[in-house]
């Protein structure tokens, strides 16, 4: 573990660590002789350690590190470094085949992911007398998410069967005075030829995250997960009986560590973009994309859920139909449910299948740097959650080029280089959907008033 100058844990250096860095010393990546240099150059810094605490079972620490494949699990109780639990001293008492699944990853992971660097290592020997521990101070900066939209009905519609929502919540918590969520839901067009709207479970699915967000925020407390708002919300629709389906992605930013945490189920899609401002490139979540200084570049992506080709996971209702493995519709924790570090600065992009379906990531960047240099000085003024203008003229910038895609007949796009890989004839080029594009800018929150 590596300690600051104030005795907080800034980060752990594993045998990983050292393997990468040697490899692209050896490379010739990483200029000055990285391997005289300090080890935090190349550390796993705290905000990314996966730990336990000492009230976790054995079989848990076990899964985690079968799921996360690490040998090594900090033990911290009470922002406290109790100590370190390796794979060596619990390989003989646990059984490694119960291990595995999203949902172990969901219940048992992603809640203990991240170690503040306030978190302090223990210092001498424990006694029978309980300690009392001040929990950690904040030692990040607080973050805000400013938000745009822009929904492109497909060619022939009346309305979008898309929905989308952005609910900016005043909300007190540890870590900061706003919450932020944001979601899509793609609604399924098939529905039209039974006489039901695509779009009313797609919309209202939306409306009920929206009221379980505020349902949460009445009872206050710490803002929940985005998996957690979604399955509230598909309950809910479940007991209303509302007939269609959609894809559902929700996000929001978990203030606690910095992250952008999403659910994610079915074909929609979020990007987080960063504009690369160091060479370094050996931090162990730094990745290597042959990216210039100063160009944006893609650092984090959800994935896609798909039974088979265009068959997207979906959430739904119909009389007699039940939802789980093998059934008509699939429940919500079977979303893929992921989270990433963001910074001031980053920009995020979420869409429904009409953007992804019809413009490549590189294409995306060009549409970004195009904005950049027409509007970002000033977009990156403003502070604190809300709607924001430049956002909306992202937004609108990448729906509007999708649209233009989707209609070029002669175009050979990501859907059909897919189709074709599926030995999918494919003649119509661009695809036809509705594109509903949501853009947020990272940004420093605003200072609490006096």
């Amino acid at each position: 573990m590596i300690e600051n100058a104030e005795g907080r844990i800034s980060g752990m250096v594993t045998a990983r660590d050292i393997l990468r860095a040697i490899y692209k010393h050896s490379a010739g990546v990483g200029a000055d002789d990285i391997l005289n240099g300090p080890v935090e150059t190349f550390a796993t810094p705290s905000s990314q350690l996966v730990h336990v605490s000492g009230d976790d079972t054995l079989i848990t620490c076990s899964m985690i590190m079968s799921e996360l494949k690490v040998r090594v699990l900090p033990v911290v109780d009470d922002g406290v470094l109790q100590g370190m639990l390796t794979l060596k001293e619990i390989a003989d008492a646990v059984n490694h085949n119960l291990t595995g699944g999203k949902e172990n990853y969901v219940r048992q992971i992603l809640p203990r992911r991240g170690a503040s660097i306030r978190t302090k290592r223990v210092h001498g020997e424990s006694s029978d007398e309980e300690t009392p521990h001040t929990p950690p101070e904040r030692s990040l900066p607080s973050l805000a998410l400013r938000t745009g939209i822009k929904c492109i009905p497909g060619p022939g519609k009346v309305k979008p069967e898309d929905a989308h929502i952005i609910q900016n919540l005043r909300w007190p918590h540890r870590h900061g005075d706003d919450v932020t969520y944001v979601g899509i839901a793609d609604g399924v067009g098939s529905w039209a030829g039974s006489g039901i709207d695509p779009a009313n479970f797609s919309t209202r699915l939306m409306s009920l995250v929206g009221l379980a967000v505020e349902q949460r925020a009445d009872e206050g407390g710490e803002p929940p997960s985005p998996i957690a708002v979604l399955i509230q919300a598909w309950e809910a629709i479940q007991t209303e009986r509302v007939t269609g389906s959609s894809t559902a992605l929700i996000g929001g930013l978990d203030h606690a560590y910095n992250q952008f945490a999403t659910a994610n189920l079915g074909d929609s899609g979020a990007l987080v973009l960063r504009k690369a401002t160091s060479s370094s490139g050996l931090g162990t979540m730094d990745v290597a994309r042959g990216g210039e200084l100063g160009e944006w570049d893609v650092v984090f992506r959800t994935g896609q859920q798909l039974r088979a080709f265009n068959q997207p996971y979906q959430l739904g209702y119909a009389d007699g139909a039940s939802s789980g493995e093998g059934e008509a519709f699939d429940r919500p924790e079977s979303a893929d449910v992921a989270r990433t570090p963001v910074q001031e600065g980053d920009i995020l992009v979420l869409a429904s299948d009409g953007l992804f379906d019809n413009m490549h990531e590189d294409e995306l960047l060009d549409v970004l740097q195009k904005w950049e240099d027409t509007s970002g000085v000033h977009a990156a003024q403003g502070q604190g959650s809300g709607t924001d203008e430049y956002m909306d003229l992202l937004a609108a910038a990448l729906a509007d080029k999708a649209f233009e895609f989707s209609m070029d007949r002669r175009r050979d796009g990501p859907f059909a280089q897919l189709a074709k890989e599926n030995d999918i004839l494919w003649s119509h080029g661009g695809r036809l959907d509705d594109i509903t594009v949501m853009c947020a800018r990272v940004a420093a929150a605003k200072a609490p008033e006096e």
